[in-house]
């Protein structure tokens, strides 16, 4: 397959809304949160007919690499002119008041004003960036206004309930809602308490002030997580964070979050145990501050060099996918195939080739990524990203982030196992956690020498791969048929059809059968090499209790290195009737209809699995639910 010298025909374009309509194709359903529309078809022939261009950007060797499977420049082709994921400064939103292109809006005065105000701006920054955006500290930016306006309990909720609401309905290009993440510090991040509250964008007090209606907000967002929609389905956005610092166990409202966590899989946690979290968040508040006022060009540099400093204190900090702090995000990401490199170390007979290719596959990383970052800054300033350039103005803070995928496949085939993570060995464990951090370490060191060279900053991603893991993974199962043992394959849930393969996207991956404190001991001591994003799913069949979800929790936190991770029960949701619950039905126990949809985290956030990729409905296919038991050893550890 080539892109040099694609021209789009009528032709080509009638063939490519035959591809959509039928869905002949595996890439119509890349994106499990793309509904099928009109503008999906749109969008779907657009970004096909643009690919075209992607030769003509990007370095050939690039564009070579990726076509062939070595690596994977991730949201082609909307990558040729934006960037990935930010976190934004909701104090700056305050301040600012929402200006757009088109109007304008005085800095919010009442709390429905917030939400409106914070739930448009999500809206049309995603439109200036290919993934998900990110508001930290929610809860105690929203309590001000709670006192301010003497909201009780149900005004409260129905804030909450409108911002939620309002960030699920599909407004966005291809009928779908913008990825939206967020933070709610439940008390648990001490450095906040003293930030400036701000109502109609003054400054009313300290944040700390108005602590006492935290817990309010807090129960709000879990109570209506809890209820879903209207016919009992989950919601998909905003994927909410919390951090578990020793500050989070005095917090009044926790059991509604573990309640929220064991029936809905709402929150993710990030461990303030193994990581910095009070460093990591309020370092980057200060870097908003900072540069709060560097919107013209003439100052732009001495302001960021006075910074530079500051910023460079925080790079290595491991921190969750979903977890994206204020002031910073990814420029783009490009992901490195980890089995193709180790089947080609295997065929040569050579472990040193992985590290010779590792950094020959690095170099293109970095030459594309600085490509994508000079792109990105004409684009800032030639006006194609006009609330960006107004919110944030510059991409400093910004990491060139090279990911990894296929981790376990990458270990069991150059440890030649093609059954490793179906037997359960404590040995076998250790070679894994060895090669890893042989890999991480290395990988890490040539970023360090990237950053002094490059004078940006890069990190190493778990990256999600919702379809990269699939693309990657077939083009190795044509490509090396010796190695088919060691790619996982699977018929696609839902399907009796043919088995498809596909490549895992976690350190330890959902299919394996090793008891579930093992996995967590190799998680332990590989999420902190991440310098990027990094998670750990645990899929459960069953549910749990609250003081179940809360011990569980607690034990990993205090007795684990692992950065973060959710608890994911999988769901049926009756389209008729509205009932729903933990584990998978074929048919509604209430209503005996047999119209269920089974709800799961695609790669980290819920969707319907109908709506998945072939290769992820395989994936969800292979994972291993577990039980109650399992879950009762990790808390009994």
């Amino acid at each position: 397959m080539t892109l040099r010298g694609f021209q789009v025909s009528e032709k080509l374009i009638e063939k490519w809304v035959s591809e959509y309509l039928a869905e002949s194709v595996w890439e119509v359903r890349e994106n499990a949160n793309v509904n099928r529309s009109y503008t999906a078809l749109m969008s779907y022939v657009v970004e096909k007919a643009m690919r075209a261009l992607i030769p003509k950007y990007f370095p050939e060797k690039a564009v070579k690499l990726h076509l062939d499977g070595w690596i994977h420049i991730h949201k082609l082709p909307h990558s040729l002119f934006i960037p990935y994921c930010a976190g934004w400064s909701t104090e700056r939103i305050l301040r600012m008041g929402l200006k757009t292109p088109s109007i304008s809006a005085k800095p919010a005065k009442h709390a429905d004003v917030l939400v409106d105000h914070l739930v448009n701006f999500l809206y049309c920054i995603a439109q200036e960036w290919t993934g998900a955006q990110a508001l930290s500290a929610i809860d105690l930016y929203l309590a001000p206004f709670a006192e301010h306006d003497r909201l009780d309990y149900k005004r409260v909720k129905q804030c909450v309930q409108r911002f939620i609401y309002d960030l699920n309905f599909t407004g966005r290009l291809g009928m779908q809602t913008p990825f939206t993440n967020v933070m709610l510090t439940c008390g648990a991040i001490e450095e906040y308490m003293d930030l400036p509250a701000i109502v109609g964008g003054e400054v009313v007090g300290t944040l700390g002030d108005y602590y006492h209606r935290v817990p309010e907000v807090v129960k709000a967002f879990c109570e209506v997580y809890l209820e879903g929609d209207a016919t009992g389905r989950p919601f998909t956005f905003p994927i909410p964070t919390v951090p578990v610092t020793p500050d989070f166990w005095k917090f009044p409202e926790m059991d509604m979050i573990w309640l929220a966590t064991a029936r809905r899989g709402s929150f993710y946690f990030l461990n303030g145990y193994s990581i910095d979290v009070a460093q990591l968040f309020s370092m980057c508040c200060r870097l908003v501050i900072n540069t709060a006022k560097v919107v013209h060009k003439n100052s732009y540099r001495e302001k960021l060099e006075e910074i530079e400093g500051e910023l460079f204190k925080m790079k290595h900090i491991p921190r969750g996918v979903w977890a994206i702090p204020d002031a910073t995000g990814s420029i783009g990401v490009v992901t490195i195939n980890l089995a193709r490199i180790a089947m080609e170390a295997v065929k040569r007979g050579d472990e040193k080739y992985v590290f010779d290719i590792l950094q020959d596959l690095f170099r293109v990383a970095r030459e594309c990524l600085m490509t994508m970052r000079r792109r990105y800054e004409k684009s800032l300033e030639s006006g194609l990203m006009p609330m960006t350039r107004m919110y944030l103005g510059h991409f400093m803070n910004h990491y060139n982030t090279i990911g990894f995928v296929a981790l376990p496949e990458f270990s069991s085939i150059l440890l030649q196992r093609p059954r490793l993570w179906y037997i359960e060995d404590p040995r076998g464990a250790k070679e894994v956690c060895k090669l890893y951090r042989s890999v991480l370490e290395f990988a890490n060191k040539i970023c360090e020498e990237f950053e002094s060279e490059d004078g940006v900053l890069y990190n190493i991603e778990l990256v999600p791969a919702e379809s990269a893991a699939y693309r990657l993974a077939r083009l190795d199962y044509e490509k090396y048929p010796e190695f088919r043992s060691y790619i996982p394959v699977e018929a696609p849930f839902g399907s009796e059809g043919e088995k498809v393969p596909f490549y895992s996207s976690l350190i330890t991956p959902s299919y394996s059968t090793w008891d579930l404190r093992l996995q967590l001991e190799v998680e332990s001591e590989i999420q902190p090499l991440f310098t990027g994003g990094v998670m750990k799913h645990i899929f459960l069949g069953t549910k749990l209790e609250v003081e179940q979800v809360r011990r569980f929790v607690e034990n990993i936190c205090k007795t684990t290195r692992i950065v973060y991770f959710s608890l994911t029960p999988v769901m049926s949701v009756c389209q008729k009737c509205g009932w729903w619950d933990i584990g998978i039905y074929a048919r509604c126990p209430r209503c005996g209809n047999e119209m269920i949809d089974v709800y799961s985290r695609i790669v980290g956030y819920y969707r319907p699995v109908k709506l998945w990729n072939v290769g992820r409905k395989a994936e969800f296919k292979s994972r291993r639910h577990l039980r109650e038991e399992d879950v009762e050893k990790v808390v009994l550890m």
